[in-house]
Formats: C-alpha cells, sequence, structure tokens
C-alpha cells in the first residue's frame, strides 16, 4: 500500500474527510456513533497499513472537524440552507 502512496502524508486526507462527513452527521442528525467508532476505526487502519504516522491521521481528523464545524455554525448561508432541506424531508 505504501509503494502506491506518493507525495506528502501530512496531514490525512482519509482521516479528513471521514471527520468532516461524521461531524456534518452529528450537527446535523445528532449521531455520534460515527464520531466514536468510524472516525477512530479509520484512522487506525491508515497508521495500521503504514500509510500515516499517527500524528498524520490526528491532524487530519482536527481539520476535518473544525472544516465541519464552520460550515455549519459559522456560515449560515451554507449552513441553514442545509439543514432547512434536512428538516423538511425528515
Amino acid at each position: 500500500m505504501r509503494k502506491k502512496e506518493h507525495g506528502k502524508s501530512m496531514p490525512s486526507g482519509d482521516s479528513a474527510s471521514c471527520a468532516f462527513m461524521q461531524t456534518m452527521l452529528f450537527l446535523i442528525f445528532g449521531s455520534t456513533w460515527g464520531l466514536i467508532f468510524i472516525l477512530p476505526m479509520t484512522m487506525a487502519a491508515r497508521v495500521y497499513v503504514h500509510c500515516h504516522w499517527f500524528g498524520d491521521t490526528i491532524a487530519g481528523g482536527v481539520i476535518g472537524i473544525l472544516c465541519a464545524t464552520f460550515c455549519v455554525k459559522m456560515m449560515p448561508i451554507l449552513g441553514l440552507p442545509l439543514f432547512n432541506f434536512v428538516m423538511q424531508v425528515s
């Protein structure tokens, strides 16, 4: 797996995208299981296959959580229409 990875590994893009998605699910639907189980498993898997160091996955996770929080909480132009749409559908 490491041979297929090219370029710099800091931060982990897989951890960042997983953290972003799981944080969005938490902020919109209140689902905590993704942040508790899926995110750590994704981060551990990237370290296990020797594609990232532990610090790379932590940095990616923090970046993903901060970006999702920024999108939903700090930017009503992006966050509220999505929230309103989801509430109308459900």
